[in-house]
């Protein structure tokens, strides 16, 4: 007997994977022997003669795919958004171990105060090396694949990432075109960058970001995440603080590169990338405030 089909009925179909255009991946080791899983997105616009300015974007794996089809909505039209067609470069951290690996790329060492992260149980210390896989294999491999703009080049990073670009923005100050920190854990070592991110003088552009709730628990979390321990981490690391004082001695130091700190109303960690995006890139395009 033929089964009565019903309009709610769900259809018989086979699905497929959906694919993005101009995105692909690939595996690189650095000269250390580590893995990494390569993201990148290349646009359909035509080259500049220059090349394509280049986006780095930290912690791939999580952010790649909204990163690049912001960036692919954007550049349709640059002229009304600000932002230029743009090759994405996307770094990710090995699928096992994947926060150990991140603390040791990203950080000179330890944390300066936390007592939340036990620091035998991961490793430190190799963010010049990381950076200089970042600058060499990585940029090296991109440059093969797609016409890129050597003096145009954008590091993007969030949280502990975007600790690792305001450490690199103290190091070396005019490696970028652009820096990009998204909620960055200054926390980790907060004397380094409130002395440090002030004096460099010259340097490439600053946008950087952080929301609202990111050290009070936002209004819907109250309920599901109100543990002590949680609410102390919060506190302890003083996020919206700690950035809040960056950006004012930023403004008030003699540093004379462009830079813009901002705070997302309603928004907390994991919400302010994806609300602050299209405004970082446009400031570090165009340099509006708006």
């Amino acid at each position: 007997m033929k089964r009565e089909q019903h309009a709610w009925d769900p259809p018989q179909v086979s699905a497929t994977p959906v694919r993005a255009d101009g995105c692909s991946r690939c595996r690189l080791v650095s000269n250390e022997g580590q893995a990494y899983n390569i993201f990148l997105y290349r646009p359909d616009a035509p080259s500049p003669v220059t090349g394509y300015p280049t986006l780095f974007l930290l912690d791939a794996d999580t952010d790649f795919l909204l990163v690049a089809e912001t960036i692919r909505r954007l550049s349709r039209r640059p002229a009304a958004t600000g932002v230029p067609p743009l090759v994405v470069a996307g770094i990710g951290f090995p699928e096992q171990e994947r926060d150990l690996y991140r603390y040791f790329d990203l950080t000179e060492g330890p944390p300066a105060h936390d007592p939340f992260l036990r620091p035998h149980e991961a490793r430190f210390g190799g963010a010049s090396v990381f950076a200089q896989f970042l600058q060499t294999t990585v940029a090296s491999y991109v440059a093969s694949v797609v016409p890129i703009d050597p003096v145009k080049s954008v590091l993007f990073g969030h949280s502990l990432a975007g600790f690792f670009v305001l450490d690199r923005l103290t190091h070396e100050p005019r490696r970028y075109f652009g820096s990009i920190a998204i909620s960055p854990s200054i926390w980790w070592n907060r004397a380094h960058l409130m002395a440090a991110l002030p004096a460099i003088g010259a340097a490439g552009s600053l946008y950087a970001a952080i929301g609202e709730w990111e050290e009070e628990l936002a209004p819907w979390q109250r309920t599901a995440l109100a543990s002590p321990r949680y609410t102390s981490i919060r506190h302890e690391r003083r996020m919206v603080s700690n950035f809040r004082e960056l950006g004012d001695r930023l403004t008030n130091s003699a540093a004379i590169f462009p830079a813009l700190f901002e705070t997302y109303p309603d928004e907390d960690h994991a919400s302010v990338l994806a609300a602050s995006l299209a405004r970082a890139l446009r400031f570090i395009f165009t340099k509006q405030r708006d």
